[in-house]
């Protein structure tokens, strides 16, 4: 089995009071559950993505682990690997899944699958990922969904499928549009390989998916730099949100569709508007800084040594503290009717 990463450029692109009760609140488990799966890519990888690396025939397709002063950081604060610091994950901590998993008891099910073996760990989501099959140096997520086939052969109707992926078709569309290239056909490739993924998904015998939709790229650290280095006046800030909406409304549509299969249960993380509301009040979450990356290029570590304050992480990832966010909204759409 094999794995993807981070390669070297932007096309990858909570409060204390919530990592409390993460850690401490036991939340309502749906009975039928007694698994999580998880696809993806670095939002919800667990480490996946250095145990491929760690392998000396991917070496050209990133570094092994990003460690301070973070000198594996673009210009845009984008990694080139995961993060030694943070157990191995594209964040400091823990991600949303991890959260989510915690809390119903199944914490074993999202170590990563790359790396723990037997039939506990189900986590395939590797950072870098697509949705859409093909693009070089990545373990997209057709991959992924065949080698938990491979390793499982079916599903349980008690288990619940996340997933995670869209967000890095969405800069690939973003790319595509400012060279001249079509957007419309990156998005519209990366939801027929999400289509046909859960089709595999649900004939195996899942009936329980909980797909995140994708944040607005444009608000990243990563999409601003871009904007301000080009001096575009906000103009690719706003594309790259129009972009992420064209694909949010379609994964909508494409939601809806599905859930007309006999005995699914199909439901969307709405972590665009999670972003969204936490941004337009980052104090109501105990952020400070809702704006800068927590980490930058050649700063020392002491440059943040609050990252429970920051949302951002890096040029496009969130720290712990906003997965935690995450995490508890995630937990609150499963549970509800």
């Amino acid at each position: 089995m094999r794995a993807s990463s981070f390669g070297k450029q932007m096309a990858r692109l909570a409060s204390p009071l919530v990592l409390a009760l993460l850690s401490c609140q036991a939340f309502a488990q749906p009975p039928e559950i007694d698994r999580i799966v998880t696809f993806g890519a670095s939002l919800s990888d667990s480490g996946n993505a250095f145990v491929w690396l760690a392998d000396p025939a991917n070496s050209d397709c990133g570094t092994r682990l990003n460690v301070p002063p973070y000198d594996a950081l673009s210009d845009l604060f984008v990694p080139d690997g995961p993060y030694a610091k943070g157990g191995h994950h594209f964040t400091n901590g823990a991600t949303w899944v991890e959260g989510l998993a915690r809390n119903l008891a199944l914490a074993g099910n999202t170590r990563p699958a790359f790396r723990n073996g037997g039939n506990k760990a189900s986590n395939y989501a590797v950072g870098g990922a697509r949705a859409a099959a093909g693009f070089p140096c990545r373990f997209n997520l057709p991959a992924q969904v065949n080698a938990y086939l491979g390793d499982f052969g079916s599903t349980s109707s008690r288990t619940l499928v996340a997933i995670e992926i869209g967000g890095n078709d969405v800069r690939d569309a973003l790319i595509a549009a400012l060279s001249g290239g079509n957007p419309g056909q990156k998005i519209q490739e990366a939801l027929t390989s999400l289509f046909q993924s859960i089709n595999q998904l649900y004939g195996s015998g899942a009936k329980h998916f909980l797909i995140l939709n994708v944040p607005d790229i444009g608000k990243s650290p990563a999409v601003r730099a871009i904007d301000q280095a080009n001096g575009a006046g906000g103009a690719i800030i706003g594309l790259a949100g129009s972009l992420t909406q064209a694909y949010n409304d379609a994964l909508a549509a494409l939601v809806t569709s599905l859930g007309g299969y006999p005995g699914i249960d199909i439901r969307i993380l709405d972590v665009h508007q999670t972003l969204n509301v936490v941004l337009a009040s980052p104090e109501d979450y105990g952020f400070a800084n809702a704006v800068d990356p927590c980490i930058s290029p050649h700063q020392a570590p002491y440059q943040c040594d609050r990252p429970e304050e920051f949302v951002f992480w890096d040029g496009t990832h969130p720290t712990r503290a906003m997965h935690a966010v995450v995490a508890q909204q995630a937990i609150s759409t499963i549970s509800a009717p």
